[in-house]
């Protein structure tokens, strides 16, 4: 009989497993939150392959370097709630981390589990969108950069090869001086996103001059809006423009009906949650 579990301490010791297993399905359970939800809905596919990446050394880290902060895939959200480098250039990634689930989850789930399970209602991927992080992914000797705006290709959908991993996710120490994470769902705690919205932005003497907004849970993945950066650029950051904004957001995003909420109530909640996040109620 074959094995099903591995457990690995480093990420040499994932390939040979890949190599002897061609073809079949491999998850590499982090934090693991997601496994037993997935199993009871039986949304794992079969033949599976189990590889234990928990104790791999140094993945658990957030460093500095000189041009990004790195952040390593077994990154607690309770880690990133409260670490300083993570406070100081990406404090949306922080709020959005302080709101993920119970104090239980936040304790044993990671960026990378987020990340790569690719739900566009995970809480950490507007704000990565909006920093314009990159994810430094591996698959044995080989390593390439993604944007993650091109990582995801629909719900739970994305570019990752069989084998490949999630390294780390490099946010570029940028000069935002707007950041914001805010989300909406059934309860004001421990609840799973109905909408979310994340904003970036440079803000000099009340004139934008740059802004990024991402929204999430209001399409197949979290999704910029274009059109309403476009609206700001270049204008005075008052109420006015700011619920022209809100209008605009309303207009592109395009969610479903689903058992969490309706369209329509989504599209709203998304122009409010942005006039939240920009200090405009």
């Amino acid at each position: 009989m074959s094995r099903e579990y591995f457990r690995v301490s480093s990420a040499e010791e994932i390939w040979p497993v890949v190599r002897n297993n061609p073809g079949i399905k491999i998850y590499y359970p982090a934090g693991g939150t997601d496994i037993y939800v997935n199993y009871r809905e039986n949304l794992l596919k079969k033949p599976n392959i189990w590889i234990d990446i928990s104790a791999v050394r140094g993945w658990e880290k957030i460093t500095e370097e000189e041009k990004n902060i790195s952040i390593g895939p077994l990154v607690t959200f309770a880690q990133l709630e409260d670490d300083p480098l993570v406070i100081k250039w990406a404090p949306a990634l922080a709020s959005a981390a302080g709101r993920v689930g119970a104090p239980q989850i936040r304790n044993r789930g990671t960026i990378g589990g987020n990340v790569c399970n690719s739900s566009p209602a995970g809480d950490s991927i507007p704000p990565l969108t909006v920093l314009g992080a990159t994810l430094q992914l591996r698959l044995a000797d080989r390593t390439r950069a993604v944007k993650i705006s091109s990582f995801f290709t629909g719900p739970k959908k994305n570019i990752l090869e069989n084998g490949e991993v999630l390294e780390k996710i490099l946010i570029p120490k940028d000069s935002f001086n707007l950041q914001a994470f805010e989300k909406m769902g059934s309860r004001k705690a421990l609840s799973i996103s109905k909408v979310s919205v994340a904003v970036a932005g440079k803000i000099e003497k009340g004139i934008v001059r740059d802004i990024r907004i991402a929204c999430g849970s209001v399409g197949p993945t979290v999704m910029r809006a274009e059109k309403a950066e476009s609206l700001l650029r270049g204008k005075k950051l008052d109420g006015e423009i700011i619920d022209q904004a809100a209008q605009y957001i309303a207009g592109e995003v395009c969610p479903i009906d689903d058992f969490r909420s309706l369209a329509k109530y989504r599209c709203q909640a998304a122009g409010s949650l942005f006039k939240t996040a920009v200090g405009e109620v």
